[in-house]
């Protein structure tokens, strides 16, 4: 019996990253430095982005989760291939790339605000502080997750791709963020 599979990790990232994403907007909000009622710190956009970005990583996890689990233990009836196999095995197949790519940017974006909180005064606070250690102990616990998560991956056969020679700028890129365990 495995201690982490795909369906647990697509739910707990998910989950994680939808809770930290209304923690992070609700925080924020809540807690940063205002003037006459309008948030002076420069990170602001970059906040609501990165909530926002957050929250579509949520839905798509749990869309890959939903794929998955309706196909969970029913692998041997696949054969037939019907028309909403095929776009959900697409879907499941091209949707964790494109997740992991949005969560390279993520991490991107999550350093740009960390710098805008040590370099600006009016954006560092306690609380705000406190959000962000909690907002970047989730990203690297999703990378852990993933890095524990990638020893397997649940494809249906007629989805495998044979190993070639030919790589392309996407396999370049599957490569190199492969390691991050994004």
């Amino acid at each position: 019996m495995r201690p982490l599979s795909h369906l647990s990790y697509y739910a707990l990232c998910g989950l994680l990253f939808g809770l930290s994403s209304a923690l992070l907007y609700h925080g924020w909000d809540y807690y940063a430095t205002r003037i006459q009622d309008q948030i002076v710190c420069a990170a602001h956009s970059n906040v609501q982005l990165l909530s926002f970005l957050w929250f579509c990583e949520s839905l798509a996890l749990l869309a890959c989760f939903a794929c998955l689990w309706s196909f969970h233990g029913r692998e041997n009836e696949l054969q037939g291939r019907s028309l909403f196999a095929s776009y959900t095995c697409v879907f499941l197949k091209v949707c964790p790339c494109l997740v992991k790519l949005l969560q390279l940017f993520n991490i991107c974006q999550l350093s740009t605000i960390c710098m805008d909180m040590l370099l600006l005064h009016e954006c560092n606070n306690a609380n705000t502080r406190a959000i962000f250690v909690f907002v970047i102990g989730v990203q690297w616990f999703v990378v852990l997750i993933g890095l524990a998560a990638s020893s397997e991956l649940f494809l249906p056969p007629y989805l495998y791709e044979p190993a070639s020679a030919n790589n392309s700028y996407w396999e370049q890129l599957k490569d190199f963020i492969y390691p991050l365990g994004l």
